[in-house]
């Protein structure tokens, strides 16, 4: 919204007056969904990795984990989600639950407050 407030002018005859106002928005898209989060399993843990976004600003990634599906509020490992892994493909968690399911997703992000977080890649799912 936006507010006007005019003030009387030096003589009690004169009023300032609005003869145009344009007011635009600049819409500026989020930076794209990134792909599907592959896994490789390691001795103690698993190393997660996705492919690059050469579009959109992207500064970083942010994953996202958790022990339900499309709920990514995890600790595992001392580490809460979201992790800010910054500008890298591939990330490796460890001090998984063997025999319990995890739900992985990502989002990339700009460095421009204006165009946010991307939309959630498509979930991947990994059993230690």
């Amino acid at each position: 919204w936006v507010c006007l407030v005019f003030f009387a002018g030096i003589s009690a005859q004169t009023s300032p007056t609005l003869r145009d106002m344009i007011i635009t928005q600049d819409i500026v898209p989020p930076p794209p969904t990134p792909g599907r989060i592959i896994f490789e399993r390691q001795a103690n843990g698993v190393l997660l990795k996705w492919g690059p976004l050469y579009t959109g600003n992207v500064t970083g990634y942010r994953l996202y984990f958790g022990d339900q599906s499309r709920n990514y509020f995890g600790v595992f490992g001392g580490k809460m989600s979201p992790i800010d892994v910054g500008n890298v493909t591939e990330y490796y968690l460890e001090d998984l639950e063997v025999g319990k399911m995890y739900y992985f997703s990502l989002t990339a992000y700009s460095d421009d407050p204006l165009r946010g977080e991307s939309a959630f890649a498509p979930e991947t799912t990994y059993l230690p």
